[in-house]
Formats: structure tokens, sequence, C-alpha cells
């Protein structure tokens, strides 16, 4: 993320912020000691760990509950999905699969079941 932002003129001078659900993950890639436990990781999924020890990246525990991610990761109920998308700032345009360019307004009502998109 660093290298496309200055690659586009806009360089990032602090770490990247990167939202994880899983202590675990946090504290082994916080934490340089070797772990038996952890032997069987293959040595490119060190690449966190390192950039987390070097200070480009930095782990930020947020809950399942509130981990935006999961929208494009698992099936969400309908409350959650319509929270996690407006989060995202996504709209439903209700665009018509007939050829029409047309905001259908019923189509947004549908997908949202009944909700205004």
């Amino acid at each position: 993320m660093q290298k496309l932002l200055a690659d586009i003129g806009e360089p990032l001078d602090r770490a990247i912020v990167i939202f994880c659900d899983n202590m675990s993950s946090i504290q082994l890639a916080s934490n340089p000691v070797y772990h038996a436990r952890t032997k069987h990781i293959e040595v490119h999924y060190h690449f966190v760990r390192e950039k987390v020890l070097a200070g480009d990246v930095d782990l930020v525990y947020v809950s399942t509950e509130d981990q935006v991610a999961g929208i494009f990761t698992k099936a969400l109920g309908t409350e959650k999905l319509h929270r996690f998308r407006s989060l995202l700032g996504v709209h439903c345009m209700g665009l018509s699969s007939r050829g029409s360019v047309e905001i259908s307004s019923s189509t947004c009502a549908d997908i949202d079941g009944g909700q205004p998109g």
C-alpha cells in the first residue's frame, strides 16, 4: 500500500493499519520469539511479522462483530450486511439488467428486503 501510494504521488509516512479479529495472529506477528506450535508456518508467511517489527504495519484488534472486511469473506445476516455496506459507503443503484440504466427504487427495495438503499 505504501509503494502504491508513493507511485501515485501520495507518500505515506506512517504505518499501514490492518484491523484483525484474531488476537493469536496479532501476538504471533508482534512477538519475534520462536514458538514450537508455529514451526509449521512457512517462511513466506512471516512477511507480516517482519513488516510489524519494522514499523511498516500496525495490527489493531477489532472484534469479529465490527470487522467490516467480513462482508467479503462470509455470508452475513441482513442487518450486519446493511451496516457493513453502509460503513463501506456502498449504495444500491438498482440498475436494470434489460439494457436500461434507469435507477429502479423497487429493485433496491427487493435487494434490501423492502428497505430503501
